[in-house]
Parts: C-alpha cells; structure tokens; sequence
C-alpha cells in the first residue's frame, strides 16, 4: 500500500497542469527516431533473388536487374519478381518492360527500373505503406525467349 501511495505522489509531482500538448517538430522527432530503431528502409531494400526463370514455353521479352553475379530483379511478360526485406514478391508491370526499363507494383510496393545512356540501370522500390524508398545500381539487360 506504501509503495502505490508513493507512486502516486511521483506521478502527480509530475502533473503541475501545465501544457502537456505535443508539437509536430517534437512529434516528428520521436517519430525519425523510430523509423531509425526500426530500420524502415529494410522495407524498400533489394536483396537477391537466387535462381529464377520464365516458364519454358514462355515466348517474350526477359528481363534482368543485376548487381555483379546477383539477380536482383527477375521480369517476363506482365510479371517481375524481387525479393524486398526477404520476402519474394511478385508484381504486375503497369507500362511495357524493355531496354530502357519498366515499372511494376503490388499491393505495398512500386518498382522501377530506369536505364540512360552511358549510365548504370538503377532500380528504386518505393514502399507505399511506409514511404521508405531504396535504390540500387546495377545492370539491366533484356534479351527475347523462344523467339
């Protein structure tokens, strides 16, 4: 009994009436520091795919985003896949995938691969429920299936 008398003489200590609002810059302080402890960026982040291919009576263009050996992005038809914070993910391409690139979203995430002259390809995931965004430079090169 003792001690939740002296709690709550603590408790009200604290409480002098004051202003106990919280500003917005305080708010987006607490809320910078939590994105930092939490690593928001692992849910926007590219990681490699392993060993991936387009069904074998597939006929179209083929797509890859690489970083050195490491398949990143993996694209045929309508359909890319990419494994962001560990996850494999499918998405659907929403413009036409070729060597300039192609954009592609799933439920949580846009992707876009873009490629300018004499620079390297870059892909960005851009997670829509978190807003964290990650790019990565690297290679992207198509070439036709079955032909």
């Amino acid at each position: 009994m003792r001690i939740a008398a002296a709690l709550t003489l603590i408790v009200l200590a604290g409480c002098d009436g004051g202003d106990t609002s919280v500003n917005s810059a305080q708010l987006n302080r607490i809320a910078f520091q939590r994105n930092e402890m939490e690593d928001i960026g692992r849910t926007a982040r590219l990681a490699p795919l392993g060993a991936f291919s387009a069904p074998a009576d597939y006929r179209g263009p083929i797509c890859r985003f690489t970083r050195g050996a490491d398949t990143l992005i993996f694209a045929f038809g309508s359909l890319a896949a990419a494994r962001v914070d560990g996850v494999l993910r499918t998405f659907r391409a929403r413009a036409m995938i070729g060597p300039s690139g192609g954009f592609y979203r799933d439920n949580e995430l846009a992707l876009s691969i873009g490629v300018e002259p004499g620079q390297p390809a870059r892909a960005r995931v851009t997670n829509r429920l978190t807003e964290a965004r990650e790019d990565a430079s690297g290679t992207w090169a198509c070439e036709t299936q079955g032909g």
